[in-house]
């Protein structure tokens, strides 16, 4: 590539149209079956050759027997989701959502819900999203996408809901525990959440931040000193961030409990903006106020 032409790649990043020139600049060596062409397509996108990609992917759909075109026709169009050229995966999931076949599987339906959702057409991506829950239902990863999307919506009850059955298929999934937490936090359910937060922190013990939800719901419960615990443990999880130390010198403030918030003041005092805005959001969830 002419040092030129590597400076605009640099500029415009990965997804230059510059750069992937060159990967079709040389004959391009397909494989011998639809199955080949998929393989080498993904190769190709792990090594930044997307448009390289692309035509192996197009390939593949050419090679494939008609019953099974529905698999590599999904491929082709995740690929161009993943390079977001959005209105070409769009045509590819529609083309067979439209055909009069009977559908072997629920992708296209999912890949036009996320196609939807990125566009901000959360209603229509809603109701892809239950199709493809006909064809999988199942499938715990689509209930909680579902889930995901009308929460997002304000549509917390419905969302429960999704969130409830998901676990019922994979009940050990950390995530899955967090979310539901979540939406009953949304849904003002405080110490119901707390189970939910229980079985979370359990899952994923390490993680900090499962940990500050917690906190959360314990505080709004009335479960203040489980709160403090909470937090301590995920400052002991994470002992470089400040956050938690202004965290914990509100709540044992708002406690009457001096000295020790006093204790927590000079790891509170090197909060930069960003931390100061996320304390200001969860004081502001656990209703203790502004900072």
């Amino acid at each position: 590539m002419k040092p030129e032409l590597a400076k605009i790649a640099e500029l415009f990043g990965s997804g230059d149209i510059v750069i992937e020139s060159d990967d079709v600049s040389k004959p391009v060596k397909y494989g011998k079956t639809a199955s080949e062409s998929v393989t080498i397509g993904r190769a190709c996108f792990e090594t930044g050759q997307h448009q390289l990609a692309i035509l192996h992917f197009q390939k593949a759909v050419e090679q494939a027997p008609e019953n099974e075109k529905e698999v590599f026709i999904c491929e082709l169009a995740g690929a161009y989701a993943l390079i977001d050229q959005l209105p070409k995966a769009y045509r590819q999931y529609l083309q067979i959502v439209k055909s009069d076949e009977s559908h072997t599987t629920s992708e296209p339906y999912l890949g036009l819900a996320e196609i939807y959702h990125r566009s901000g057409r959360n209603r229509d991506a809603i109701d892809r999203l239950s199709h493809a829950i006909d064809f999988e239902p199942n499938n715990p990863d689509l209930h909680i996408k579902l889930g995901e999307i009308l929460r997002e919506t304000g549509h917390n009850e419905r969302a429960y809901l999704e969130v409830k059955k998901a676990l019922e298929l994979k009940p050990d999934e950390a995530y899955f525990n967090l979310l539901g937490g979540e939406i009953l936090l949304s849904l003002d359910e405080p110490s119901k959440a707390l189970g939910y937060f229980r079985a979370a922190v359990e899952l994923s013990p390490g993680d900090d931040y499962y940990y500050l939800r917690t906190s959360i719901a314990f505080w709004r419960a009335g479960k203040r000193p489980e709160a403090i615990r909470s937090i301590r443990l995920a400052s002991e999880l994470d002992p470089d961030k400040n956050l938690y130390h202004g965290l914990l010198e509100a709540l044992l403030t708002e406690m009457n409990l001096v000295a020790e918030a006093d204790q927590e003041s000079s790891r509170a005092d090197q909060m930069d903006d960003y931390d100061h805005n996320r304390l200001k959001k969860v004081l502001t969830e656990m209703g203790v106020g502004e900072v």
